[in-house]
């Protein structure tokens, strides 16, 4: 299990990379031997230190996952509060790219930067790409190379695209190359309101960021992913399975995003593909700390989350990453178009 991974050609795509979920899913897919593409939508400095973090590990090393706490500060019930930090949508797309020198090495550029032996990119501001924000054009040793032992190849880049725009979540795709896995972890932040009060044009652009764009990054991964037999993961929440109130612009969506990768479970497993969800619930990271500074989340419900959840705890980015891991991998090998809730038992 420890390096499920490692044998495996290609990379895995994370969308939301920037994101609680995100970020701690791309840390353990890196602890079991996966090179990765984090994708993102516009926290470039926040995407350039988790390369760098994940880049800088000796040959060797793992990321150390450790989970959080269990504590009173997780979100409301049946909250999904990890990939709402990283919303998908975004102005325009700097996607990275990966140039094969026929070594089996691949070098890191940008589609917005002429990349040449020694030049440095303009990486949006610092970061995009390689974690120093450079792509080297003539140097093997710099790419996301099979096996890169972290001095010979990169374990992440970055990209960075708008997923509500097809061309974008295009580019990211063609920029990433061989792709065996895609985890879909990016959805925008969700306030919570009673569906009386949410305004039709806030309703749909819920349904433009959280809906369309899981639609336009699936529909753009799964040529790479028939070709791998790959597989995909999209996080979702818990509230699909028991509605929480004021969840409506979490659980309608996601609901939606949910059947989705049903439809690609029926439709692409002949062709090797595997589709499945994973359903957060109660966390303590993510979201969660931006709804309690909001007031948003409160102290009575908190209190209520956890009366209603059996193991009277909290959960935490890493637990969700476990279950997304685990479907991703090879000992998920027969499991497709299923849902697996992550929710302390709040869905029984």
């Amino acid at each position: 299990m420890q390096q499920e991974f490692a044998n495996r050609p290609g990379v895995a795509v994370v969308t939301g990379a920037t994101g609680g979920i995100g970020a701690a899913v791309a840390r353990m897919l890196v602890a079991r031997g996966c090179r990765v593409v984090l994708a993102y939508r516009s926290d470039a400095t926040a995407a350039a230190a988790l390369a760098a973090e994940l880049n800088a590990l000796p040959p060797t090393t793992a990321p150390s996952v450790v989970a959080g706490p269990s504590g009173p500060s997780g979100p409301g019930a049946g909250r999904n509060a990890g990939p709402s930090t990283t919303p998908a949508g975004d102005a325009t797309v700097h996607a990275t790219g990966f140039t094969d020198h026929g070594d089996g090495a691949r070098t890191h550029g940008t589609t917005h930067g002429t990349m040449r032996g020694g030049d440095t990119g303009d990486g949006d501001g610092g970061g995009d790409g390689t974690a120093d924000g450079r792509a080297r054009g003539g140097e093997a040793g710099d790419g996301l190379a099979p096996g890169g032992d972290g001095r010979r190849g990169l374990r992440a880049v970055t990209v960075r695209a708008d997923l509500t725009d097809p061309a974008a979540c295009a580019a990211l795709m063609a920029a990433a190359g061989e792709v065996h896995t895609l985890v879909h972890a990016a959805g925008p932040h969700v306030p919570m309101l009673h569906l009386s009060r949410v305004e039709p044009e806030r309703f749909a652009r819920q349904i433009a960021q959280d809906v369309l764009a899981a639609f336009n990054i699936v529909h753009a991964a799964l040529p790479a992913l028939r070709a791998s037999h790959g597989s995909l993961v999209a996080v979702t929440t818990a509230a699909t399975s028991r509605y929480p109130a004021r969840d409506g612009l979490s659980a309608v969506p996601k609901g939606a995003v949910e059947q989705l990768v049903r439809g690609i479970a029926a439709e692409e497993g002949r062709f090797g593909v595997r589709a499945n969800c994973v359903g957060p619930g109660m966390l303590v990271d993510g979201m969660a700390t931006r709804l309690i500074a909001s007031g948003e989340l409160h102290e009575r419900a908190l209190e209520a989350a956890r009366a209603n959840t059996p193991l009277r705890t909290f959960g935490s980015a890493v637990d969700i990453a476990e279950a997304v891991c685990f479907l991703a991998g090879d000992r998920a090998r027969f499991i497709s178009g299923q849902k697996l809730d992550v929710d302390g038992g709040y869905g029984a």
